[in-house]
């Protein structure tokens, strides 16, 4: 893994640590998470953004990561939809 991409991963790690749940102020998703577990997540994550990843795309990838890493995802699409939007966002000011 190279450094610029160890670092992206580590910041989208931040915006879901942070900044989940913006509409209700209320950042309850994501335990503390082991080194493991970033490369579960934050490594797909950043793979998709690169490739070119659609809001549903991500939304889809943050719905499936209540199985993997057995952590409560809100079941709300438009919270899902938020987070995925930021990511983007993210990704594109980078």
């Amino acid at each position: 893994m190279s450094a610029a991409s160890a670092s992206a991963e580590f910041q989208i790690v931040g915006i879901l640590l942070m900044r989940w749940d913006p509409l209700d102020r209320d950042p309850t998703w994501f335990p503390a998470v082991s080194t493991d577990e970033y490369d579960r997540f934050a490594s797909p994550l950043y793979g998709a953004l690169v490739d070119g990843a659609t809001v549903a795309d991500i939304v889809a990838m943050l719905a499936s990561y209540e199985e993997e890493l057995d952590v409560a995802v809100p079941s709300d699409p438009a919270k899902l939809a938020h987070v995925a939007r930021e990511l983007l966002d993210w990704f594109e000011r980078a």
